[in-house]
């Protein structure tokens, strides 16, 4: 187990001991004792705010999953929203690149300064671990007490309520895993069609593999598969390299439901993603989260409803053959 998940779960051990000596006696459950600790995390909910996006939600995904978070702290990647930022520090250099399109490349030049950051990170991090899976074992403490059927006082139950209402997104996505008597929220691994190969291309030679999706992009929106601008262009290739794609970017697909359901169906027979693979119902979830499509009698928007892609029938004008012929553009890239 790494040293960040040994101190957390100390941590931790040490706290459920604190409270339980202080709630828990032969004579029945302190509950003013109860009340202050709910009270206490009430007023600590700035917390959450921390992990709904940048390093840190990067940072709490990883940790949710059991990676490794000093290697990850580490990865220039991991900063990337202050990359522009770190660089006039001078703790990076800033590169223009002018092929296919004029965009930037950031390496590391102060490798000292670099590493402290990287330090403090992972420091502040442990914090904001500790308080969101303190939090998590007082709900579910309060839980018990209440399954025991222990008399609770009206006060209580509603600070146990308002606490419950502002569970942080990531607690009512994916499944549950119980660790050491206490349960942990798993947030999908990727929300996106995620390829661990396309994405280390990306990471190696930016501006190749920008070059070579941009012929996958021009081939799709001749068939009026995509839309053509410039936000579709990017976007489709973030949907391969990011494990999320923002539900504020949307790729707008412009042919028909099923030609989307062929899309999905031809990815998930190839060995291009990690994330939609065969017999996995969670692929049209991932869809419904990307696009946006044009159903009929509608305007382009986000699809409602799921099975509007994955239950929809096939139709003569469907480009079936070149939904194939894109599936191979996209595996040539990665041969």
């Amino acid at each position: 187990m790494q040293a960040v998940y040994r101190i957390i779960d100390y941590k931790l051990k040490e706290y459920e001991n604190s409270v339980r000596s202080d709630i828990e006696s032969d004579s029945g459950f302190d509950l003013y004792q109860l009340k202050r600790r709910l009270g206490i995390l009430r007023h600590e909910n700035i917390f959450l705010s921390y992990i709904e996006e940048g390093v840190f939600k990067k940072l709490f995904d990883s940790y949710l999953r059991g990676e490794d978070l000093h290697k990850l702290v580490y990865t220039l990647d991991l900063y990337y929203p202050h990359h522009k930022e770190l660089a006039e520090e001078g703790v990076l250099s800033e590169t223009t690149i002018e092929i296919p399109f004029k965009h930037k490349r950031y390496e590391i030049t102060d490798q000292k300064q670099f590493r402290e950051i990287a330090r403090t990170t992972v420091r502040q991090f442990l914090w904001v671990a500790f308080w969101l899976e303190r939090r998590n074992f007082i709900l579910n403490y309060a839980s018990d007490i209440e399954r025991n059927n222990k008399v609770l006082s009206p006060e209580i139950i509603e600070a146990i309520e308002k606490l419950r209402r502002k569970v942080p997104s990531y607690k009512e996505k994916g499944p549950v895993e119980k660790t050491e008597n206490r349960l942990i929220s798993l947030e999908p691994q990727y929300m996106s069609f995620y390829s661990k190969k396309m994405r280390q291309q990306r990471l190696s030679d930016v501006a190749l593999i920008l070059s070579q999706m941009k012929v996958v992009f021009k081939f799709m929106v001749s068939n009026n598969f995509l839309s053509e601008d410039y936000n579709n262009e990017k976007h489709l290739l973030d949907l391969f390299t990011e494990k999320k794609l923002s539900k504020k970017r949307p790729i707008k697909w412009m042919g028909s439901p099923n030609e989307l359901k062929v899309f999905t169906n031809l990815i998930a027979e190839t060995a291009i993603s990690e994330a939609i693979k065969p017999r996995k119902p969670e692929k049209w979830e991932i869809v419904k989260h990307c696009f946006h499509v044009k159903l009929k009698g509608k305007e382009m928007g986000p699809i409602v409803n799921k099975t509007s892609i994955s239950g929809s029938k096939p139709k003569k004008t469907d480009k079936v053959d070149e939904i194939q012929d894109t599936i191979d553009k996209i595996k040539e890239i990665l041969s």
